[in-house]
């Protein structure tokens, strides 16, 4: 049992030895750190392999310098194969499935109203009607004394009615004076 918490104790150190290397060479870390990592160095054989490989790295990445060191591609090969792989979460086909869903909605839409605007009957939903004779009395009957009632009204108004919109939904009054 002790020897397997040296052996992660070791792990441990080694790991804090690299990232006190990383934040040295990437200018980030503090003085103390620095003179650490120095002293660690002085004593460190791989430390010191690792600092040459960081530093070869950025040279590469430069475009400064060509691999030289021997075996330094194999160091990297086996350094790269121990990376964990990092996995995408599969990407949800709900969002994919809304969009065609709208647009298939958006064409049937487009396409009832285009049908409407080019037959000649409006188009919508066929209401329930009334006999047509009963229908044109009832409208025949109410129409005159529904305008005798609102042409006052109506006249009294106009100046306040839009002139510049012209509506079908406007009627046009005209005011008979009868004499008394």
């Amino acid at each position: 049992m002790s020897a397997l918490r040296k052996s992660d104790h070791a792990a441990q150190a080694e790991a804090d030895s690299l990232s006190m290397l990383s934040a040295m060479l990437d200018g980030e870390a503090a003085r103390a750190e620095s003179e650490a990592c120095l002293a660690a160095l002085r004593q460190d054989g791989g430390l010191r392999q690792d600092w040459a490989d960081y530093h070869l790295i950025g040279d590469l990445m430069r475009g400064v310098a060509t691999p030289e060191m021997p075996g330094f591609m194999a160091r990297f090969s086996t350094r790269l194969a121990d990376e964990p792989t990092v996995l995408a979460p599969r990407r949800s086909v709900w969002p994919q499935r809304i969009a065609v869903a709208s647009f298939a909605s958006l064409a049937v839409w487009g396409a009832v109203t285009l049908k409407g605007m080019l037959a000649d009957e409006p188009a919508g939903i066929p209401l329930a009607e009334a006999p047509a004779a009963q229908q044109q009395v009832a409208l025949v009957s109410d129409a005159p004394a529904e305008e005798a009632r609102l042409a006052p009204y109506l006249v009294a108004h106009q100046e306040f009615a839009p002139v510049a919109v012209a509506s079908p939904y406007q009627r046009a009054v005209a005011v008979a004076v009868e004499p008394r």
